[in-house]
């Protein structure tokens, strides 16, 4: 008896599951499966290895006995199999079994055992298993190796890849995608919180795991893409992921491999007032990011967003909620500094239309603002007011203000960080003479409609 045939599906473990593979290059594949993913790939091997090993050892005449004296499912239940489709007699070894099941689904050509990671030949051989295979498949996590795109898959002339998609952003572009006759996939680290969906309730994006910081995963990603959009964004550094690591390196490399695989369109997502020679890190890997893009991706578009206010933002709803509960609301400096605040839900549609490739002004840089400039004094009190609230303010020095941030960083969410408070030292407005909502035919909402939704919901 072989060693997967020793295995227990049920009881199995990660490192038990994995080390029913005997190839090094491939168990790597294997590392990037879920658990329960894995089990039922080494299931089907099991199953795979028995029939073949059946129709290897015997004549025609042993058809039936070979079917006979095979292993029951997973759930306790003898089973009758389909015809195989794993080739000649003789093919059906651990290490070839396994290796059509993972390896060959990154290849261009998609042979039958790629579909059975679906549970579907289970399911024909065993109701029971079928049943209790199609809930565990349904969920989007689950089917990431199954809906994996492979390197060579050749352009889908509606297809977008965002990448970011579960992000505060990047979940509105994927629902603004949806709402046109594309297809969308959203690439993001953990698919599992996204949370996009239609209007209608009909067409889902494409869930793909994947991280920007690991260059084999972009390439599987935008594999076949007519159109990316890089909507990734860092706000605090932690270990590995710096402001230079993420805005600058691994957007370039993002670029790059959407170059690499043919993509007519790839649009970043920086930001109003980035600037390459900033003593801000933040603001620096900005500008420096978008210059990394360009030479990666010549023909690259730069969508520049002043700061974006939503029902669920981290800027309108905070001073609102402060405005209600403080006496006396602490500016930033003076609070003088200018800002143009812009709908997030304008960018999103902003940057689908771009996508889709509709650029009537034909620029590389477009920088989207809302319709009203405000001193951060006004908008304070422009809030409050929406609110019916009186509010006192003071003025606290960007030096108080860069010393609470740095302590606040080390917090699970921090409150305040200290790239907002360098953001908040510059003006934040877009600049006349470049490209904005109005050239792509958007008519950009005000605060106003922020500020009802968060009324309403408190």
């Amino acid at each position: 008896m072989s060693d997967l045939t020793r295995l227990s599906i049920k009881d199995a473990k990660r490192p038990l599951l994995l080390s029913c593979v005997p190839d090094a290059s491939i168990r790597r594949g294997c590392d990037i499966m879920g658990v329960r993913a894995l089990r039922q790939v080494v299931d089907l091997a099991l199953l795979r290895e028995s029939r073949d090993g059946g129709k290897a050892g015997g004549n025609k005449g042993d058809t039936n006995e070979a079917a006979h004296n095979q292993p029951p499912c997973s759930c306790g239940r003898n089973i009758t199999l389909p015809p195989s489709t794993s080739g000649k007699a003789g093919n059906g070894s651990r290490s070839f079994t396994i290796a059509r099941l993972l390896w060959r689904p990154f290849e261009e050509q998609r042979p039958a055992e790629h579909r059975l990671l679906t549970g579907v030949e289970l399911g024909k051989a065993c109701p029971q298993r079928a049943k209790r295979d199609r809930r565990r498949v349904a969920k989007p996590w689950t089917a990431k190796m199954i809906n994996q795109p492979g390197p060579n898959d050749p352009v889908d002339e509606s297809l977008v890849t965002v990448f970011g998609g579960t992000g505060f952003l990047g979940r509105r572009i994927v629902s603004r995608l949806l709402e046109t006759a594309v297809v969308v996939r959203a690439a993001s680290r953990h698919p599992r919180k996204n949370k996009v969906d239609d209007a209608s309730g009909e067409r889902q994006s494409l869930q793909v795991e994947a991280d920007i910081l690991d260059p084999s995963s972009m390439a599987s990603a935008v594999a076949g893409s007519r159109a990316v959009v890089n909507a990734v964004s860092l706000y605090v550094e932690r270990g590995e992921q710096t402001f230079e690591r993420v805005h600058v390196e691994a957007a370039a490399d993002l670029a790059a491999a959407s170059r690499d695989a043919g993509v007519e369109r790839f649009i970043q997502i920086s930001g109003i007032g980035a600037n390459a020679t900033s003593r801000s890190p933040y603001i620096r890997a900005r500008g420096r990011g978008e210059e990394a893009v360009k030479a990666a991706f010549p023909g690259a578009v730069i969508v520049r967003p002043a700061v974006m206010t939503g029902p669920d933002d981290a800027f309108i709803t905070t001073i609102a909620r402060l405005v209600r509960l403080l006496p006396i609301y602490p500016l930033f400096g003076e609070g003088s500094t200018r800002v143009q605040p812009v709908h997030v839900e304008d960018v999103a549609e902003a940057v689908s239309r771009l996508a889709l490739g509709r650029n009537p002004a034909e620029a590389s840089i477009f920088e989207c603002a809302g319709p009203r400039i405000y001193s951060y004094r006004e908008l304070v009190r422009e809030i409050a007011a929406q609110l019916n609230l009186r509010v006192r303010t003071v003025p606290v020095p960007f030096a108080v203000w860069s010393i609470l941030a740095t302590a606040s960083e080390f917090l699970p969410a921090a409150p305040v960080t200290r790239n907002q408070v360098d953001l908040m030292r510059f003006d934040n407005v877009a600049t006349r003479d470049l490209p904005g909502l109005k050239e792509l035919e958007i008519q950009p909402r005000g605060i106003e409609d922020v500020i009802r939704m968060i009324e309403h919901a408190a």
